[in-house]
């Protein structure tokens, strides 16, 4: 069975065929396919192909799994939003990582940040806020990642 997955593993972590050794390289995401693109780049500098990987198929702890991934994931889906008008203005940037959760499960991590509070939110606000992590939540459940998607509030810190 053909796979994107490394044949041999070699002592420098770099995937590769006996005696070809390659970079697996993060590209990009495509929201409209669901999936990642990753280029294995060989040693020798030649061109590529790319490779493009269903989002629900990259398992936790693998070459695929990467922070760079997770974050571009999130700014898609962030810039999708913006792009469809559905980007709120109180939303100030967002922080994105990876952990396993309180059961031990591999989890995605993305915390929406707000600008810094002046007193209690009023109730309109916190339902403002609670309908855009919901939908970025919804997001990010409907392409079946093998992490769960954890979308909270956070405050964006204050430069000092």
């Amino acid at each position: 069975m053909a796979t994107h997955r490394a044949q041999v593993p070699n002592p420098s972590g770099d995937p590769g065929i006996s005696g070809h050794v390659a970079t697996l390289e993060f590209s990009r995401v495509d929201l409209n396919k669901g999936t990642a693109v990753f280029v294995l780049r060989p040693a020798d500098g030649t061109a590529a192909p790319e490779i493009p990987v269903p989002l629900s198929q990259i398992r936790p702890n693998t070459l695929e799994d990467r922070e760079d991934l997770w974050k571009s994931l999130v700014k898609s889906i962030l810039d999708s939003f913006r792009d469809g008008g559905r980007y709120p203005e109180f939303v100030k940037g967002h922080e994105v990582w990876t952990d396993a959760d309180s059961t031990g499960e591999p989890a995605l991590y993305v915390r929406i940040l707000v600008g810094p509070s002046k007193g209690p939110a009023s109730n309109a606000q916190v339902d403002k806020w609670n309908q855009f992590l919901s939908q970025v939540q919804d997001t990010l459940i409907r392409l079946r990642l093998q992490r769960w998607p954890y979308v909270q509030l956070g405050e964006q810190r204050r430069k000092r």
